[in-house]
């Protein structure tokens, strides 16, 4: 924990995606702490909103390119890039951004999964301005982000896995040395109010829109509907092809969230991410290689159904034209049938008055 003077406060929400990330920044503002200027609207896959601006999205993206990496990579962020002239430039206009995006506001609250991977370029730009960071860490159950990820970005399970597991151990292991607490999803849900009320006694921080209305607009916007995918933690231990890493990592970070600074966790947690480390080092070529084979077997896949739809989507179509021909054909067939219909009665009728007329006229010479 720093220990120079500030007056102001950024909470730092260090959570992997679909984690639940997104609702704890809503209450945290609710709370009193501001958001960025420039929101993300919402979507199908949040339609309560993301809570977060495009900007540091963007900026986000950028980082991870410049040291060789992206928004799903769960390989370990490369450490020697805070020391290097490259991230010079970032941590700049980092700074630039923080004052466009929160002004001058004493409290605000920053949400965006990837900051997990770099957490020390946060917390070193945030104390250069004299604003104290802290961390909320949202833990939510591993396999319920799996089937989230799943449904949205089409991720294999193993990747998803690998993936919760670097975000966790690295927002964990990086936020040691600040003010923090842990969240689950849900215990979020179920209990803001406690849950919150906990979060900022281990944190030393208030809440300054704690109130009657807060209280309404909180129990309004939290719902057991924003839940998709619920499993129980005994789940975890059933499931098949989950590696011991994932089972022992949730259950320790679950003892975290009674005391985030459990000396015993957190050895153990630094051995797990020690030998995930060594792991991704000896076998990671070999696993992306896999990985980025799978990728594209599924973009041929999704091209192909896209194909099937597409083909079929004209099929229909071709049958409703046909379907429209034949019905202005069998309208001109009964209009064709009908003038002539019309014209036998007019040739009838015409056949009639000359008759009319032929007797008409013989009527006259006989008188």
């Amino acid at each position: 924990m720093s220990n120079f003077s500030v007056d102001r406060q950024a909470i730092l929400v260090l959570g992997m995606h679909r984690s639940g990330t997104s609702a704890l920044t809503r209450v945290i503002n609710l709370l009193g702490f501001g958001l960025s200027r420039a929101l993300i609207p919402p979507s199908q896959y949040n339609e309560r909103g993301f809570w977060e601006t495009q900007v540091l999205a963007d900026f986000h993206d950028r980082v991870l390119e410049s040291a060789g990496s992206y928004w799903h990579d769960w390989s370990k962020f490369n450490s020697d890039w805070h020391g290097s002239p490259v991230s010079s430039p970032f941590r700049e206009e980092l700074k630039r951004i923080i004052d466009s995006e929160f002004g001058m506001n004493d409290a605000f609250v920053i949400k965006d999964p990837r900051i997990c991977r770099f957490v020390p370029l946060w917390v070193d730009t945030l104390q250069s301005l004299q604003i104290q960071p802290y961390a909320v860490i949202p833990i939510r159950h591993p396999l319920e982000v799996v089937h989230s990820l799943r449904e949205r970005d089409r991720f294999t399970d193993q990747k998803s896995l690998l993936l919760w597991l670097r975000h966790v151990l690295d927002a964990e292991g990086s936020s040691r040395h600040l003010p923090r607490a842990f969240c689950t999803y849900e215990s979020l849900l179920s209990d803001w109010h406690g849950t919150m009320k906990r979060m900022g006694m281990q944190m030393g921080v208030v809440w300054p829109r704690l109130s009657m209305d807060s209280r309404i607009e909180i129990g309004d916007f939290l719902s057991s509907k924003i839940r998709h995918h619920v499993f129980a933690s005994q789940d975890l231990n059933a499931e098949k092809g989950i590696g011991e890493w994932i089972r022992e990592t949730y259950h320790l970070l679950d003892g975290l969230y009674t005391d985030p600074n459990d000396a015993i966790a957190q050895q153990r947690l630094d051995k797990i991410r020690e030998d995930f480390d060594s792991g991704c080092a000896t076998f990671g070529v070999a696993m992306r290689r896999e990985e980025r084979e799978a990728e594209r077997q599924c973009d041929k896949a999704l091209e192909l159904d896209a194909t099937v739809r597409e083909r079929t989507a004209e099929a229909a179509r071709l049958e409703n034209d046909l379907a429209e021909a034949r019905r202005l054909i069998a309208e001109l067939d009964t209009a064709v049938r009908e003038q002539a219909a019309e014209a036998v009665r007019l040739e009838s009728d015409l056949a009639e008055a000359q008759q009319c007329a032929e007797d008409s006229l013989v009527a006259l010479q006989e008188r």
